[in-house]
């Protein structure tokens, strides 16, 4: 079973950087897992996905009821956005998973997205909040738990 862990984030937007740092942290713990960490857009993603039998994707959630350092996990039927291909972020999960399917790319049997609260989305620079930074540690045992 192929299985790929993707880190999303900004490592130049604070806080934004949280799932490119868990994803990176879990890097030589699971080597059953491939591990991917950074920024991807729209066809990025569907030709990194191709291929994979199950996919975790994490990523910065600020949400008004989010708190810090929280996992929470979304639906891919909240992922209600732009259909522009340019960008992930600006394209919903759903339409790049369309797109794909669209263009007989093999998608996952399993993709789970987690979104780890975080207070601010884009404070420009590599510092990030100490409220997240101190929940680095428990945020990365409880995604290790969700890889096993």
């Amino acid at each position: 079973m192929k299985k790929l862990l993707i880190g999303l984030g900004n490592p130049y937007c604070g806080d934004d950087a949280i799932g490119i740092i868990v994803a990176e942290q879990l890097k030589d713990r699971h080597h059953d897992w491939n591990v991917i960490a950074g920024a991807l857009d729209g066809f990025n993603f569907i030709e990194t996905i191709d291929g994979y039998d199950s996919v975790l994707i994490l990523d910065a959630l600020i949400a008004g009821d989010a708190v810090v350092g929280e996992l929470y996990e979304i639906k891919l039927g909240d992922f209600k956005g732009l259909s522009n291909p340019s960008y992930l972020h600006s394209m919903s999960l759903d339409a790049a998973l369309d797109m794909g399917k669209r263009l007989g790319i093999k998608m996952p049997g399993t993709l789970k997205v987690i979104g780890i609260g975080i207070k601010s989305k884009c404070d420009f620079g590599d510092k990030m909040d100490p409220a997240l930074e101190s929940k680095i540690d428990a945020i990365v045992e409880k995604i290790e738990n969700c890889l096993q």
